[in-house]
């Protein structure tokens, strides 16, 4: 099991815990994968993954939000790249990714969304 870390806090936006599905396909393969995040933030979002994802590689996520009508979806796309891949079990990974290309109203929503997530 990996060790958790103790030190002091690195990251540059507030982080909250999320199950929102996610979509991914990689830059190498066209194939759509879909994974639940387990938390996100303005900079990025955390998920686990069945394979590993390799460090550097870039994928273009759909992030579908549950709206408040149950029957509603909110989506949105980004571009992000893999920071760091962990290996949790056999066939589970977890993946850091940084959003890196991402348009004002999206990061607007993410940032609404977060604070939303923190608030709960």
């Amino acid at each position: 099991m990996p060790e958790t870390y103790t030190g002091p806090e690195r990251r540059k936006y507030p982080r909250a815990e999320d199950q929102s599905l996610i979509f991914y396909e990689t830059s190498k393969s066209p194939e759509v994968k879909a994974f639940t995040a387990r938390n996100i933030s303005v900079g990025g979002i955390c998920f686990d993954a069945m394979e590993p994802v390799p460090q550097g590689d870039t994928l273009k996520l759909v992030i579908a939000e549950a709206a408040d009508d149950a029957e509603a979806t909110n989506t949105m796309t980004v571009q992000g790249k893999v920071i760091w891949t962990r290996e949790l079990a056999k066939d589970k990974y977890r993946v850091g990714l940084l959003f890196a290309e991402i348009d004002e109203s999206h990061r607007a929503t993410i940032i609404e969304y977060v604070e939303r997530l923190l608030k709960e």
